[in-house]
């Protein structure tokens, strides 16, 4: 028989049982994302968004943040590598089997790769890009038939200014690596410092 004043009762015990899993894993949640950002700090190390007076130049600034394009990439996939193992622990407090969710998290990553391959080619190419040093921010390059100047550079895309100075152009970090690439920049460079 069903006894209403018996189910009301349970659903109370369980619900005051229940409220301090759901804050532990809220401050669980709020601890994983402020060690995140923590060792995200830690990897770029300074700021580079702010000119410091001992660069004379743009070119210059650019050039210091060429060369933590790599740790910003890294950066960014620690802290949210760092995010998702906080999420997991949170809900497994919450008394969710830690098997069940890595079998919902192993479908959904392998649906989400399957239906994201151009991204995740982007992103490796945006590393292959950074660690071989094809080019550098105020390069002027040529991807396939495009031209312009390199006015930024991330996992995903490099954007470049025409010759104009017009124009943004956004290339795909794998059309950078599956196209002829020609860094005009790079040969002057070279022949100056000889």
């Amino acid at each position: 028989m069903f006894d209403l004043k018996k189910n009301i009762d349970s659903l109370k015990n369980n619900t005051i049982e229940f409220i301090p899993k759901v804050v532990v894993s809220i401050i669980i949640f709020i601890v994983t994302l402020t060690v995140a950002n923590w060792i995200k700090s830690l990897i770029i190390g300074d700021n580079t968004n702010n000119i410091p007076p001992e660069y004379s130049s743009l070119k210059e600034l650019n050039q210091k943040k060429n060369k933590k394009i790599f740790l910003y990439q890294i950066a960014d996939i620690v802290y949210y590598l760092i995010a998702a193992f906080g999420v997991i622990f949170a809900i497994t407090n919450l008394g969710i089997q830690s098997a069940t969710i890595f079998t919902i998290l192993g479908t959904f990553v392998i649906a989400i790769g399957l239906s994201i391959q151009g991204v995740i080619g982007n992103i490796w190419a945006g590393l292959y890009i950074s660690l071989s040093d094809l080019y550098k921010i105020g390069d002027n390059v040529k991807v396939n038939e495009t031209n312009g100047t390199v006015n930024s550079f991330t996992l995903f895309n490099t954007q470049l200014i025409d010759a104009d100075g017009k124009n943004q152009i956004t290339i795909p970090n794998t059309m950078v690596l599956n196209n002829v690439l020609t860094n005009f920049s790079k040969f002057n460079s070279i022949n100056k410092t000889i």
